[in-house]
């Protein structure tokens, strides 16, 4: 399965419910006491003759409005280096469901060569990761509280390597060479906006 494949990064449909009007009907007979009830009742304008009146319209109803949010997992969503990310994010629901929630979110995004070096050094099959009960704890390291831009990052670390805090636990996060490195893994594209958050790209799963 594919992360395009995907029917969550869908788009609402806006529907109009209409609402049939109820014709009223008058009492149309002779009216001989005129305190009657009845009597006092209003009677239909007429329409002069050789006038056709048309039917009034039919109220409708307000379409429901429309979220025009574009959160980080729509984000990850649109990009093909990410196929492997969003495919496990739709394994493991509590992460998912958390990231399309308001946030904001700071998400370490591995590329899907990131996910095949992963692989490869854990001896591990797509399948075998997708069906391991770490995952979700795998998903975390790679995921902050809060909107934490490459610029905030950087004036953190510039003193040394820190700990920062991620839905798992600590991650190291320090500076080599001018590079940003989190949990082992590089920065190598940061700071991609979406309405909940910022995604940096990583070279490396978080360790």
């Amino acid at each position: 399965m594919t992360a395009r494949s995907l029917v969550w990064g869908v788009v609402a449909l806006a529907m109009a419910a209409l609402v049939s009007g109820q014709e009223v009907t008058w009492d149309a007979a002779p009216v001989d006491d005129p305190y009657r009830a009845d009597a006092m009742a209003p009677t239909p304008a007429m329409a002069p003759a050789g006038v056709e009146t048309m039917p009034a319209p039919a109220p409708t109803a307000e379409a429901p409005a429309v979220s025009a949010e574009r959160t980080v997992v729509d984000v990850a969503i649109e990009d093909g280096r990410f196929s492997t990310l969003t495919t496990a994010l739709v394994a493991v629901p509590e992460v998912l469901e958390t990231l399309e929630q308001p946030g904001p979110w700071t998400v370490f995004a591995p590329t899907n060569e990131a996910f095949a070096t992963f692989l490869a050094e854990n001896g591990l099959t797509a399948e075998e990761l997708l069906a391991s009960p770490g995952l979700g704890d795998v998903l975390k390291k790679h995921v902050v509280a809060g909107r934490v831009t490459s610029g905030d990052l950087a004036q953190a670390v510039a003193q040394g390597p820190i700990p920062i805090t991620t839905l798992w636990g600590a991650v190291d996060a320090r500076q080599i060479d001018e590079s940003l490195v989190v949990g082992g893994a590089t920065v190598v594209q940061a700071d991609i906006t979406a309405d909940n958050g910022v995604i940096h790209v990583v070279d490396r799963v978080v360790a």
